[in-house]
């Protein structure tokens, strides 16, 4: 099962209400010299005059030779390093955004303060020198936030020093999409905007068991924005397809692939597909299916072994070729449940768990996918205190089949288990996740615990979105 957070199934939608206005800097209170930031916040002397307020973004958070640019705009994802200068050495200030996210910090002996490098005194959050504390502790929001604010003040006399603001760049920005419904084949196709027919790599998107084409179309758009041509996709849950993840072809998966390698704009021999929870699993599949139309695998949170539908019935997810996949069969194992502010809560990694003890050797390996028939790279990540089924483990029966078989050592496949993160890891960092631990599913009217801490999930976060960002350059980028 894999769910999301409000703001990232609102991210398109509200982005493509917004006017040309979203695509202007955030404007006011940088007064720096652009371009040109210092390593350690400010460096050299401590000037003391007025404060002055300066956002550095990581445009390529992977790449360790990158340098950050000074600019009031980011993309979803892009880490925004946030720093004040020209203050006298050991004075306290508060950082406060309007997300309603905070900070108190002392200035170092450079008169400077800076957010990724120096660990405050009191914060929203906790875990320290953190580039993304500051906004993955900030309150939840029922919408995205495109138009941040900051403001800082004295922390003992509460005097105004300077403030300013920036902007998150809504993801259809500077994207093309086109809409696509074509009997099974339903999804988002998005592009770089102005990209011309030069070939790219392209990349096949697609959500888990929370169904539609949503979580496929987002990612679309995020992708597109990355440079790649990308292809969005739902496989139940929408009209003409099944309601439920039961049974579903893997040929319609199949031609969604055919349909993204045919366009004039795409390198056939560099397509990856990309999917978390059930998705991930499906990612799993397509690459050991279809091995000629997929050339590399991102699996967030995945198993390596097929399970049954959604609906409750006891057949399989999914099918090849008119022939039902093995599945893990049910043990009859129910969740754990604990209420909590008098809801219910789910916990379902243990009857997972249980589930997989209760098989047989036969019954688990005829549910193994072979993910070493891929011809190309495999990512796995993974989140170890994953409540909703535990991904770590599932994403090792794949990658143990990857490293037993040679593939690992031939393609340099990589896998990652990230301490502290639950399910909820797979969309960019930079929102609160406050809320990640836990979701209301209105189908089955209960609670799920996913597992992990917020600080954990924002790590899980951040790395797993560097390791995907570096791992799709590596395997579809420009050649």
């Amino acid at each position: 099962m894999f769910s999301f957070r409000a703001w990232a199934i609102l991210a398109v939608a509200a982005a493509a209400a917004c006017s040309d206005d979203s695509e202007s800097p955030g404007g006011g209170g940088s007064g720096g010299d652009g371009g040109q930031p210092a390593e350690d916040g400010g460096g050299g002397s401590a000037p003391v005059g007025p404060a002055t307020l300066h956002f550095f973004v990581d445009e390529r958070p992977h790449d360790a030779t990158d340098t950050e640019v000074e600019t009031s705009e980011a993309r979803w994802g892009d880490p925004v390093r946030v720093v004040v200068r020209d203050l006298a050495p050991g004075r306290r200030v508060r950082i406060d955004l309007s997300l309603g996210s905070w900070a108190v910090v002392a200035a170092a002996s450079d008169g400077t303060v800076d957010l990724g490098r120096d660990v405050p005194e009191s914060a929203s959050w906790t875990t320290g020198a953190d580039v993304d504390g500051i906004f993955w502790s900030a309150p939840p929001a029922n919408a995205p936030v495109f138009e941040i604010d900051v403001t800082v003040t004295d922390a003992d006399s509460a005097e105004p020093l300077v403030s300013g603001s920036f902007s998150r760049i809504p993801v259809n920005v500077g994207v093309e999409a086109t809409a696509v419904n074509e009997g099974t084949r339903i999804g988002t196709l998005a592009r770089p905007m102005g990209g011309g027919t030069a070939k790219r790599g392209a990349v096949l998107a697609f959500g888990g068991s929370e169904g539609g084409s949503s979580t496929g179309e987002f990612f679309a758009y995020y992708l597109a924005q990355l440079g790649y041509v990308s292809f969005g996709v739902g496989y139940f849950g929408e009209p003409g397809l099944s309601t439920y993840l039961e049974r579903v072809p893997l040929e319609i998966l199949q031609d969604d692939l055919e349909f993204l390698a045919s366009q004039p704009d795409v390198d056939p021999t560099r397509i990856a597909v990309l999917g978390g929870s059930r998705g991930g699993e499906l990612a799993l599949l397509l690459g050991a299916h279809y091995p000629d139309l997929v050339s590399a695998v991102v699996a967030q949170v995945p198993s390596g072994y097929v399970w049954g539908a959604t609906s409750g019935e006891p057949v399989t997810g999914w099918t090849f070729e008119g022939a039902d996949l093995p599945y893990v069969p049910s043990s009859g194992a129910l969740s754990d449940t604990y209420v909590k502010d008098g809801e219910v809560y789910y916990v379902s990694t243990p009857a997972f768990l249980a589930d997989i003890e209760a098989a047989t050797p036969a019954e688990l390996d005829a549910a193994t996918t072979r993910a070493e028939l891929a011809d190309g790279p495999v990512l796995l990540l993974g989140g170890e205190g994953d409540n909703l089924w535990p991904s770590c483990v599932l994403a090792d029966v794949a990658f143990a089949r990857l490293e037993a078989s040679g593939h690992a050592d031939t393609y340099g496949d990589e896998s990652y288990c990230f301490p502290g993160a639950g399910h909820f890891i797979a969309f960019p960092p930079g929102s609160s996740t406050l809320d990640s631990t836990a979701y209301y599913h209105p189908g089955y009217d209960v609670w799920f615990d996913v597992g992990g801490t917020p600080a954990g999930n924002a790590a899980g976060e951040r790395a797993g979105n560097s390791a995907t960002r570096a791992f799709l350059e590596r395997a579809i980028g420009d050649r």
